[in-house]
Formats: C-alpha cells, sequence, structure tokens
C-alpha cells in the first residue's frame, strides 16, 4: 500500500509534511519571481519618441496637451506629452489625367507627439513601463484623460 493506516507515504513521510514542502517551495518560487521582477525595474531609464496621429478633425487635436499622461488600452503606462505640433494633413489624390498628386486635407490635421516614457532595454528593445514594446513604424493605441487615438510610432528620439 502506497499510504499506510496512519496516513503515511509508503509508511515514512506524512501526506501533511508533504503538503507544507510543496507550499515552502511554491512560495520561495514566487518570492524569487518578486525579487527578480523588481530588480529589473530599478534599471528604469527615459526615452523620448515622437508618434504620428494622422488626418483627425482639428477640434479632436484641441485634446492632446503638454503634460498629458498617455497608457495603453491594457493601462500600461506609455509615457508624458512632452511637444505637440499641428499640421494640415495631406492626402493622395488622383487628377484627371491619371497622375497622383499629394494635398493637403483641409478639413483634417495631423498631429505630431513627441513622448517621454520610462522602462527597460532587454536585448535590444526598449519596454515602456516593462510591458510594451517601444518600436519604430508600430501603430499604437493611445488612451489620454480626455482622448483616444492610434498613432504611428515615427523614431525613438534618444
Amino acid at each position: 500500500m502506497i499510504i499506510d493506516k496512519n496516513g503515511k507515504l509508503f509508511g515514512k513521510i506524512s501526506i501533511i509534511d508533504i503538503f507544507i514542502i510543496f507550499v515552502i517551495i511554491v512560495a520561495g518560487i514566487i518570492i524569487g519571481i518578486k525579487i527578480n521582477s523588481s530588480a529589473v525595474r530599478t534599471n528604469l531609464s527615459e526615452k523620448t519618441y515622437s508618434v504620428r496621429v494622422s488626418a483627425i478633425k482639428p477640434g479632436s487635436a484641441e485634446y492632446i496637451n503638454k503634460g498629458d499622461e498617455l497608457y495603453d488600452d491594457k493601462g500600461s503606462f506609455l509615457g508624458t506629452v512632452e511637444e505637440v505640433k499641428v499640421s494640415e494633413a495631406k492626402t493622395v489624390h488622383k487628377l484627371d489625367n491619371g497622375q497622383y498628386a499629394e494635398v493637403e486635407n483641409p478639413e483634417r490635421v495631423d498631429v505630431d507627439i513627441t513622448i517621454k516614457g520610462k522602462g527597460f532595454e532587454s536585448e535590444g528593445i526598449f519596454y515602456l513601463d516593462g510591458k510594451v514594446a517601444l518600436l519604430a513604424g508600430a501603430e499604437r493605441f493611445f488612451k489620454g484623460s480626455k482622448i483616444d487615438f492610434d498613432g504611428k510610432i515615427l523614431e525613438i528620439l534618444d
């Protein structure tokens, strides 16, 4: 018999003892993970990057302001707005002769935003808030206190 009448495994170790050892091992693993992740967080640095929000209504652009904190859809902190530049949106339009030309769209604006975020670098990739990869060319969702928008990361400045 594997468990005898006294509740001992192979007549030597109590099931309760095995359970206690298991709990201690799991607790040790959890503590080790917490210590390791907090060690990574102590190596935080700041990165500044630029984002373009293309062809939005001019009234919407007014809701993006210096000092705004931006988050993604999962609540990860993406940074603080450092600078906002609004310019006329341009669109590609087909002319009567079949050629294409870039023309201004008077009903829309492009917004270039400079953002400063905190995170850490691992294997050459910077992770904002320790979770969100900061990659040039990536499209990302941003949520502020008054507006949310999709923007394209143009470049990582430092």
